[in-house]
C-alpha cells in the first residue's frame, strides 16, 4: 500500500468527503476545506460550522476564513479558504485527487503554490477492512434488506383510497 507523502488538500466534495471524514471525523453539508501535512491536520469551515468542528474532530486544528486574514469577499469563496489556509501554515505544495476542483487548482498555481493530481487514493488504508469492518458492513447490509422486505410488505397490503 502507497502511504501519503506530501500535504494532502481536500474540500467537501462528494469524492473527498469520505476521506476527509476518516481523516478528521468532520463531515458537513456546508463547503469547507482539509489539509494534511504530515501528522498536522487543518480545516476552514464557516463560523457556523466552528463549534462542532472543534468538538468533532480528532486532532484538528480548526479556522474560520476570518481567521485567515481574507478580505469580506475573500472569505465567501473557498478557493480562497484554501489559499488562506496554505499560507497560514507555510505550506507551498499540495497533492489533491483527480476530481480536485480546476478552479482552485488554477487560483492555487496562480498563487505560486505547485499543484500535484495524485492518482492514488489518499487513504489506501480505507481500501483494506478489518474483520470488525467487514462484520459492521455484513450488519448494516441485513438491516438494510430487513427494511427493504418490510417496505415491500407494507406496499403489498397499502390499499388505494379515493
Amino acid at each position: 500500500m502507497k502511504k501519503l507523502t506530501g500535504p494532502r488538500l481536500m474540500l467537501n466534495s462528494s469524492f473527498d468527503a469520505s476521506d476527509i471524514l476518516y481523516a478528521s471525523g468532520f463531515s458537513a453539508v456546508d463547503p469547507f476545506v482539509f489539509l494534511q501535512a504530515g501528522n498536522k491536520k487543518y480545516l476552514v469551515v464557516s463560523i457556523l460550522e466552528a463549534g462542532r468542528a472543534s468538538a468533532n474532530t480528532r486532532d484538528v486544528t480548526v479556522f474560520t476564513p476570518a481567521e485567515l486574514s481574507l478580505g469580506k469577499k475573500q472569505r465567501r469563496q473557498i478557493s480562497y479558504w484554501a489559499l488562506g489556509l496554505l499560507r497560514k501554515t507555510g505550506v507551498k505544495r499540495v497533492d489533491v485527487s483527480a476530481t480536485f476542483p480546476a478552479g482552485v487548482v488554477e487560483r492555487l498555481r496562480r498563487a505560486g503554490i505547485r499543484v500535484k493530481l495524485s492518482r492514488t487514493a489518499a487513504y489506501p488504508q480505507r481500501e483494506v477492512k478489518s474483520a470488525d469492518e467487514i462484520e459492521r458492513m455484513k450488519q448494516s447490509q441485513a438491516a438494510a434488506v430487513s427494511a427493504m422486505q418490510a417496505a415491500l410488505a407494507l406496499i403489498q397490503r397499502a390499499a388505494v383510497s379515493k
